[in-house]
């Protein structure tokens, strides 16, 4: 281990910070990332990542053997919303050659300058891309280091370095899987084998794999040459362009964990090594020496003697300063500070700790820029900031920038919501750089209005819609971060949609405007509040926050409680919440719901009393629960997150109303389940599970499993729905936007074995009471199907359908491949 001379002694030994935060009160209100995080670490309090990897590795063996269906999956997109980028590189000789890391999207290249991107990683178990890093001396060998690098509330990790030597056509792990977490990767121009990595470490806890690490061998083997200690990673390294032995890095005190999170401390220091990671110097001469947080620094390209290094406040979060050296770190002066000359000190927001990037033109070495929520840029000739967005508001970049490479007099930007560029002028020109389709996608919904329409709630995204005929071209319907949508099968204007922490809301004009649909609830509100709309009666609505709520209000609800506390308030869960429930669609007296601190409860009276149904369960967060829509007393519920000697995904069936449990996890991946879905005419035969590596389904009622389709990556699904007008499952991926797949390709179908695609019938009316009539030609076989895709009738040659005793919503006719809608009122 090499040593950090310091000029003072600094009491580190002891680690502290006024940032500390112990367990939280109950009424916090958790970011959505957060929430997540907390709900795969429960009841440990910490994340497993060896048991994530053996979930990974187990699926992929699974994979290599075969166990997989036919069919593939159908992008719907967006390509015009995009995910957060970590990262950028390009081709040290072909500009057109360009890599973007996301923070879940995995790797994505382009070889026509951003006109169409492709997936160069897909294969590979870690989609938490932090760091790219292309040889100077050959385009083709590419480094990439894996882990999300912000530490944000949801702290993806990563499992180290991996190399490719044909452009990303394929990939080999080089060591340092204990990191978790590469926050940059750096080589020397005339060195092809030498390389620098620094490391974040796992945040989780304090532990000896953070600093920066060396190699001398393209990678083979690794040394660490910088340790600051055990709660200090390194954020940020540069390397001089000339010189190959010196580089600089900065230190940042960061722990997230279940009882605290630590974003500032004493050690965000300047280091500097002149001898290739042998020795580090702090730098010190015109520094504060005060606590910050996430620093960051960049050195000059055109006078490598000038650096520049951002620093944050410690407690309010905000830009503190920028300082320079024009003598390659030996002195520092003051160059910028917060309200001052036109840099507001809230560029970052209040969460300085999520940026920590500041870059310089290569080209000119008093040409600065701050990255932030927003982009500000440094005029030199007045000595003045400005901010580097466009003059029009609809053209600006999405807030937060996380990365920015200059090439060809152009400008690259990585921000929350995509890719940018524009020309390095001082009246900029943003370009939205489109179809990379990684939106981070919570939940989806189908629309029994819009069939061919997919909708979906999506991290920093909002609400949205669209299909993949028109990819780019998806529609934002509400803000904030996306959640819940539902829709009434009676009223095509009325729909619902949700942001963070239950903020529900509904509009009755088809999105045009939205009022609130939160009256009545109180107590603490999950922040992915689940809602749902009864099946037997459209003007009744259920949600839950610490208490079972019911509506009988209509479309606005009104809600009023019909429980006492369900929460286990008593437990070391941080949250005590609602995380799903559900309504018999055979019995509108039984329901079900789950919480964040494993309770499972039922109500077979329509929610006048409830029992506690949780023995034979483990003590896990509860994800999903639905009930069976061919026996009305049978129940399935998920459970999600990773604990250590617990190899087995947690999936439960039953059929005495919860009474009893029986795990069906079969083969399955030992992932962490994020949803159920119980396919509506399989006779409970037929499930698909949502997990953190993807859909695999059951048709023997969970004996067996199989993972679903040829072409989906290893990423976290979070939410399903079906269309029973296409007969194709929806998945919410966290890195691919929705993506579809038509059941028909595995034998899994409404139809009835006859194709009468020559056929010319239709039903009529289209709105009816008591008969539909069947003009034209005469089918052979009819089928009726309701909103929820289950069977209502099947019918031989009919030339009328009775439809009497159905209750009122919308309903399908379906012969072949042929389907019509009609309404029942």
């Amino acid at each position: 281990m090499k040593s950090i001379y310091l000029l003072s002694v600094i009491m580190v030994l002891f680690f502290s910070c006024s940032r500390k935060m112990g367990i939280l009160d109950q009424h916090y209100k958790f970011e959505p990332a957060e929430s997540v995080f907390l709900a795969k670490q429960f009841p440990e309090h910490r994340p497993n990542y060896e048991a994530m990897e053996q979930a990974h590795e187990v699926a992929q063996r699974k994979i290599t053997a075969g166990q997989r269906t036919s069919g593939n999956w159908t992008l719907q997109g967006p390509g015009n919303i995009g995910a957060r980028i970590n990262t950028i590189a390009m081709h040290p000789q072909l500009s057109n050659i360009i890599y973007a890391g996301f923070a879940d999207g995995g790797l994505w290249k382009t070889t026509d300058g951003g006109a169409n991107w492709f997936p160069v990683f897909d294969n590979e178990v870690w989609q938490s891309i932090g760091s790219i890093c292309i040889d100077p001396n050959d385009g083709n060998t590419v480094y990439v280091g894996t882990g999300d690098p912000n530490v944000s509330g949801y702290p993806r990790a990563g499992g180290g370095i991996y190399k490719s030597v044909n452009a990303g056509q394929t990939w080999q792990l080089m060591g340092l899987e204990a990191t978790r977490i590469i926050s940059r990767i750096v080589m020397p121009k005339n060195q092809p084998n030498t390389l620098y990595a620094s490391a974040m470490g796992t945040p989780f806890y304090k532990n000896q794999d953070k600093g920066v690490y060396k190699s001398t061998n393209g990678g083979q083997s690794w040394e660490q040459v910088l340790f600051i200690n055990d709660s200090t990673g390194v954020s940020e390294i540069v390397i001089h362009p000339t010189n190959p032995n010196r580089l600089y890095a900065v230190g940042w005190n960061r722990v997230r964990n279940y009882e605290k999170t630590l974003v500032s401390g004493p050690d965000a220091k300047v280091f500097r090594t002149d001898d290739g990671g042998q020795n580090w110097t702090q730098l010190k001469n015109g520094l504060p020496n005060d606590n910050f947080t996430r620093m960051g620094i960049c050195i000059s390209e055109s006078n490598p003697d000038v650096l520049y290094v951002q620093y944050t406040n410690a407690q309010t979060l905000n830009l503190e300063a920028i300082y320079k050296s024009t003598d390659g770190g030996e002195s520092w002066a003051l160059h910028s500070q917060g309200n001052q000359n036109g840099l507001p000190n809230n560029a970052l927001g209040g969460f300085g700790w999520y940026f920590g990037k500041i870059r310089v033109n290569p080209k000119d070495e008093n040409d600065l820029f701050l990255l932030g929520v927003g982009i500000y840029r440094y005029d030199a000739s007045s000595n003045v900031w400005y901010s580097v967005n466009d003059n029009n508001a609809a053209l600006n970049p999405h807030a937060d920038k996380h990365d920015l490479i200059f090439r060809n007099d152009t400008l690259y930007l990585a921000t929350d919501g995509g890719l940018y560029k524009s020309e390095v002028n001082w009246n900029p020109n943003w370009i939205d750089i489109e179809n990379i389709p990684t939106t981070q996608f919570y939940r989806t919904a189908f629309n029994p209005h819009e069939p061919n329409l997919f909708y979906g709630g999506a991290q920093d995204n909002g609400t949205s819609t669209g299909n993949g005929s028109e990819i780019n071209n998806w529609q934002r319907l509400f803000g904030g971060d996306g959640f819940q949508m539902a829709f009434r099968n009676d009223n095509p204007e009325v729909i619902y949609a949700e942001t963070q922490n239950g903020n529900l809301a509904v509009s009755q004009d088809g999105g045009n405007t939205w009022s609130g649909a939160t009256e009545g609830l109180s107590g603490s509100r999950h922040w992915d509040m689940q809602y749902i709309i009864s099946s037997h009666n459209e003007d009744v609505m259920y949600t839950g926050t610490d208490k079972f709520y019911k509506s009988d209000a209509g479309i606005i609800p009104q809600w009023n409680a019909i429980s006492e506390d369900l929460v286990d308030k008593t437990s070391k869960a941080l949250i005590h919440q609602f995380t799903c429930l559900t309504e018999s669609p055979l019995d509108p007296r039984v329901l079900y719901c789950g919480t964040s601190d494993a309770m499972v409860w039922n109500s077979t009276d329509g929610g006048t009393s409830w029992t506690r149904i949780t023995n034979g369960l483990p003590t896990r967060y509860v994800s999903s629960i639905k009930a069976s829509p061919a026996l009305s007393s049978s129940v399935y519920v998920t459970l999600t997150g990773y604990k250590a000697d617990d190899n087995t995904a947690h999936i439960f069936r039953s059929d005495n109303n919860g009474s009893t449990w029986t795990a069906i996890a079969g083969n399955l991946p030992p992932y962490a389940i994020n949803d159920v879905l119980v396919y509506p005419n399989g006779n409970d035969n037929v499930l698909f599970v949502a997990t953190d590596g993807g859909i695999y389904i059951t048709t023997d009622a969970g004996a067996n499993w199989d993972r679903l389709g040829n072409n989906m990556p290893l990423i976290p699904v979070f939410d399903m729905d079906y269309n029973p007008v296409n007969n194709e499952l929806i998945a919410a991926s966290f890195a691919r936007g929705i993506q579809t797949f038509r059941l028909d390709q595995i034998g899994v179908g409404l139809e009835t074995g006859t194709k009468e695609t020559t056929l010319r019938w239709s039903v009529y009316p289209g709105v009816a009471h008591d008969v539909l009539e069947i003009r034209g030609d005469n089918p052979e076989i009819i089928e009726v199907f309701d909103i929820k895709g289950n069977r209502m009738a099947s019918l031989y040659k009919p030339t009328s359908i009775d439809i009497s005793a159905y209750k009122p919503g919308i309903y399908f006719v379906k012969s072949g491949d042929k389907t019509q809608k009609f309404l029942k009122f």
